[in-house]
C-alpha cells in the first residue's frame, strides 16, 4: 500500500495536536530514590529490563536514552524521535541500576508504578546531572483518519453501545504472538497511541472525527520481521503473506495512516554527564 499525503492546513494540524494528549510535555512531578547503585556494564547483552517492585527499582543493561524516555513519555516510554542533542554514550554506554524507595512511597504496585516517572526524573538529575528543556519541532507525522468516503468502518472496528462498567470490561491485550492487539472499549485517541510503536514511534495525530468507544481487533505483520524474514516455527501466529500495519488498519478497520507533518513537542537535552561514584 502507498501512505498517500492529504493536504492539510496549519490550523488543522494544530487543533488535531492539542486535543491528542501524546504529544504534549510530560514532566512528571520530582522524587528521590533513598539509595542508588550505578555500575557500568562493561559487556552489555541484548537484553535489558527494568522494573520497580516493592520499593525497589531493578535497571539490567539500560542506557541513559532508555531512562530519559521512561521517566518523560507520561506512564509510557518517550519515543526516542522525541528526544534531541545529548553526547553519543547515552545511547552506546549501559549500566546495571538498583534503587530503593523511601517510606513515604506507596507499598500497593500500580500506585508505585505510576510515580516511576519522578522517581527516574530526580534519579537522572542527581546522577547523571541531567538538564533538559521542551520545545515545539516540525517533525514526520501519521495522520489517523477514514478509509472511505462513505465513512463505512471495517469489520474489526466495532462500536461499543455501553460504557466501561458494562461487559465485556475495558481491557488491552497483545497477542499471542507479535503483531497482534485487541482493544476492548477504546477510543480513537487510545487507538493511535497503541499504534506508535508499530510505526517505528512516530507520532500519531487522531484526526478520524470519531467519538466514543469502539471494540478493536487488528493483525499484522510487524515490519522487523517483514525485513529480515521469519518462519512459521518462529512465529507460529504469524502469516508469512500477512499484511503490513498500512495495510491491517486500512483493510481490518477502515482507517487510513497517513503521512505527514506537524508540530511535536521534544525533549532537548541541554546537559548530561556519567554517573557520580556511588
Amino acid at each position: 500500500m502507498n501512505v498517500r499525503d492529504r493536504p492539510t492546513s496549519a490550523a488543522a494540524i494544530i487543533t488535531s495536536l492539542a486535543l491528542f494528549a501524546g504529544l504534549s510535555a510530560q514532566t512528571p512531578e520530582r522524587r528521590t530514590f533513598e539509595v542508588v547503585s550505578i555500575k557500568p556494564n562493561p559487556d552489555p547483552t541484548p537484553v535489558s529490563g527494568y522494573s520497580l517492585k516493592a520499593g525497589r527499582f531493578q535497571g539490567d543493561n539500560v542506557t541513559v536514552s532508555l531512562l530519559i524516555a521512561l521517566a518523560f513519555g507520561g506512564g509510557r516510554p518517550l519515543s526516542f524521535n522525541r528526544i534531541a542533542g545529548g553526547p553519543p554514550w547515552i545511547i552506546a554506554d549501559h549500566f546495571n541500576i538498583v534503587a530503593t524507595t523511601g517510606s513515604d512511597a506507596p507499598q500497593d504496585e500500580p500506585a508505585l508504578s505510576k510515580l516511576r516517572p519522578g522517581y527516574l526524573r530526580g534519579l537522572l538529575e542527581d546522577r547523571f546531572q541531567f538538564t533538559y528543556h521542551w520545545e515545539t519541532r516540525q517533525l514526520p507525522i501519521y495522520a489517523l483518519v477514514l478509509a472511505r468516503k462513505d465513512g463505512r468502518l471495517g469489520p474489526k472496528l466495532q462500536r461499543r453501545t455501553g460504557d466501561c462498567s458494562q461487559a465485556p470490561a475495558c481491557d488491552m491485550k497483545f497477542g499471542p504472538g507479535p503483531g497482534a492487539m485487541t482493544l476492548t472499549g477504546f477510543s480513537m485517541q487510545g487507538l493511535a497511541e497503541n499504534l506508535l510503536s508499530s510505526v517505528g514511534g512516530a507520532v500519531i495525530v487522531n484526526r478520524t472525527g470519531l467519538d466514543g468507544l469502539f471494540n478493536i481487533e487488528l493483525r499484522w505483520v510487524p515490519e522487523n520481521l517483514r525485513l529480515n524474514g521469519f518462519s512459521r516455527e518462529q512465529f507460529p501466529t504469524l502469516d508469512p503473506d500477512g499484511p503490513s500495519v498500512f495495510d491491517a488498519v486500512q483493510d481490518q478497520l477502515g482507517l487510513k495512516l497517513e503521512s505527514t507533518t506537524g508540530p511535536v513537542e521534544v525533549l532537548v537535552i541541554d546537559h548530561v554527564e556519567h554517573p557520580s561514584e556511588n
